[in-house]
């Protein structure tokens, strides 16, 4: 092995390498399953490199077919990880097809046709068609996040990476023979090219996985387990960081008519399922924006941005028919879920305690008045 074999065998390691990562990656978060083809693709790739460089070209043609049914099978796994992360589907079957037609052509001047160095024309020309072909969709709308972005901007660069250095290198290398490979000028830019985009992809897609992982704590710890609602802490930090002159609006307080004798006489899997029920009501009934939380057991506090109490109460009113026509398959027909309301306003974020508390003295107005009924008031009570 010359020195350059020795330097061209960094490429393969570094891929290796990458590849472990994104498979560490996919084993810690499984439901991300980018980073699985991500891992397939470094590893695929580094496997094809490194049989160009170990294997002598010269009487081992079979190598040269080996390695591009790796790479292709490497921009396989790109185009799955990229379609993936960005919420599109591959176009598998005319990629399927490039793959075929690409292969046959390099398989045609590896034992028959002549020069040599159309093996690279046809490889690499192929595997940007692969690509660009495979990923058409991703191409239709703009990713909302700056980072998805920025990948499918340098996936896009890769694309053009292997027509623009094909085009630019091979020319300059006509006269290279199949044993001296290592030596030519496109094999030195193909390294560095791909080592560079190795590298950015590989900080692109750490940094997207360590935001899905901190974004996915972040909902973990604000939202409550079962009803998929804001918790108490999540409902008063949204108030807290938003735009206070915003906080302005009707809160409600409400909870579930005699939940413990649901769960006494039925079970806590009935109740669960009662309270998963009554969270989607809620959640149905109210706009984009409003917040709803579950402060706690059968409790639940709504904040109605701009909405005076009088069309609050409505609001409720709709919820309280809403879940005259709820379905709890565990329950018996007969037996319907009903609830309880207390409506007050909030006229700024420093008195959302008074307008909780007093909320929540409706809210057992309304039980003492038989429940299944709304009670509000048009202006705050000043403590």
């Amino acid at each position: 092995m010359t020195a350059g074999n020795y330097y061209a065998l960094s490429l393969p390691l570094c891929t290796s390498l990458l590849a472990l990562g994104f498979w560490a990656c996919w084993r810690w978060r499984r439901a991300q399953r980018d980073t699985l083809w991500m891992a397939g693709c470094f590893a695929l790739f580094g496997l094809g490199l490194a049989g160009q460089v170990l294997t002598p070209p010269l009487p081992l043609r079979g190598s040269a077919v080996v390695s591009a049914l790796l790479y292709q099978g490497g921009a396989w796994c790109l185009a799955e990880a990229m379609c993936w992360r960005l919420g599109q589907r591959p176009a598998r079957w005319p990629m399927a097809w490039l793959v075929g037609l690409a292969f046959v052509v390099r398989i045609y001047y590896v034992y028959v046709g002549e020069p040599f160095y159309m093996r690279v024309y046809a490889l690499n020309f192929g595997l940007a068609a692969q690509l660009a072909v495979g990923t058409w969709r991703l191409w239709r709308e703009r990713p909302v996040l700056r980072l998805e972005r920025a990948l499918r901007l340098l996936f896009g660069l890769l694309i053009l990476s292997f027509l623009v250095r094909t085009h630019s290198t091979v020319p300059a290398s006509v006269a290279v023979s199949k044993a001296s490979l290592a030596d030519s000028p496109f094999w030195g830019v193909l390294q560095l090219s791909m080592l560079v985009f190795a590298l950015l992809f590989a900080m692109l897609y750490a940094a997207i996985t360590m935001r899905d992982a901190l974004v996915q704590l972040q909902d973990e710890r604000n939202r409550d387990p079962l009803t998929q609602l804001l918790n108490r802490r999540a409902f008063l930090e949204a108030l807290k960081h938003g735009d206070q002159r915003r906080a302005v609006g009707t809160v409600l307080v409400c909870d579930v008519d005699h939940f413990k004798q649901v769960n006494d006489r039925w079970g806590h899997a009935v109740g669960d399922a009662v309270l998963q029920g009554f969270a989607r009501t809620l959640q149905e009934c109210v706009r984009e924006g409003d917040l709803v939380a579950r402060f706690g057991g059968e409790e639940f506090v709504l904040l109605l941005y701009g909405v005076v109490p009088k069309d609050a109460a409505l609001v409720a009113e709709r919820i309280r028919q809403h879940l005259r026509h709820m379905d709890v398959g565990l329950l018996p027909p007969e037996h319907a879920i009903t609830a309880s309301f207390g409506v007050a306003p909030l006229l700024a974020l420093s008195q959302l305690n008074q307008a909780i508390a007093q909320a929540d003295r409706l809210l057992y107005a309304a039980k003492a008045a038989g429940r299944d009924c709304v009670r509000w008031e048009a202006e705050p009570i000043k403590l």
